[in-house]
């Protein structure tokens, strides 16, 4: 493979367990919190992912921290694939978004926080940790990052400067190619935050087939991950 793909995740243990996703699929992955290294592994590894340790900062420092950490990646000739974010929301989510749009000016981020592996699902954009939303659990009282929205485009809409639109689970399952011209007219309509409802594996596939546009970057936890590495390994001729 002659390119490096690089993943953005927000704290280490995220970074780690989308790492697994690429590499269980054949991919050559290294997980880094420093970037000074970055240059020397060119040729070594097929995907890179950056650890900023942003989660727990001030949305302001999150932003210019993901900016910068872009602007390192482009340098050293590494794209951009997925943005790595919890599966229970934690995090500066709306400001690092704002930060990978401003950078790469792409068309839309597509944002699929299912877990269904963890019993993390999103259902009319609720997210529910098994059948209670999230709000109402214990990850809303997270020290560091309390929650008091379930409705995931409602609490991005909080964070980010981005209009922010929702595909429903229905159009995830009615067909690839549907659920492809649905996401380009809500883009068309001047949505740039994508929200996907997905309960299963197979949704999650059916959003990572339908967002596979250059212009389009898909964001989520591990489960999406999985979804998309498997693909990527298809796309770039990987015979596992």
């Amino acid at each position: 493979m002659t390119s490096i793909f690089g993943v953005v995740a927000d704290d280490f243990t995220g970074a780690c367990d989308v790492g697994v996703q690429f590499s269980k699929y054949g991919l050559k992955t290294v997980v880094l919190t420093d970037l000074e290294c970055l240059p020397s592994l060119k040729g070594e590894f097929d995907v890179v992912v950056i650890d900023t340790e942003t989660r727990n900062i001030t949305p302001e420092a999150a932003y210019r921290k993901v900016r910068e950490t872009l602007r390192t990646l482009e340098k050293t000739g590494v794209k951009l694939v997925y943005k790595k974010i919890d599966s229970t929301l934690r995090g500066n989510i709306g400001a690092e978004l704002d930060a990978v749009l401003d950078e790469l000016r792409l068309r839309a981020v597509v944002v699929a926080p299912s877990f269904p592996a963890c019993n993390r699902t999103v259902l009319n954009g609720r997210l529910l940790v098994g059948t209670q939303p999230l709000k109402e659990t214990e990850f809303a009282h997270d020290l560091l990052n309390p929650l008091y929205e379930s409705h995931v485009p409602t609490l991005i809409e909080g964070q980010t400067k981005r209009r922010v639109a929702h595909v429903s689970l229905p159009q995830v399952r009615g067909g690839v190619e549907q659920l492809g011209d649905g996401i380009k007219r809500l883009i068309e309509d001047g949505g740039t935050v994508i929200v996907a409802d997905a309960e299963t594996k197979e949704d999650l596939a059916n959003i990572a087939k339908a967002s596979m546009s250059s212009d389009i970057l898909l964001c989520g936890s591990a489960g999406l991950a999985e979804e998309f590495s498997r693909l990527l390994t298809c796309k770039s001729g990987l015979l596992v």
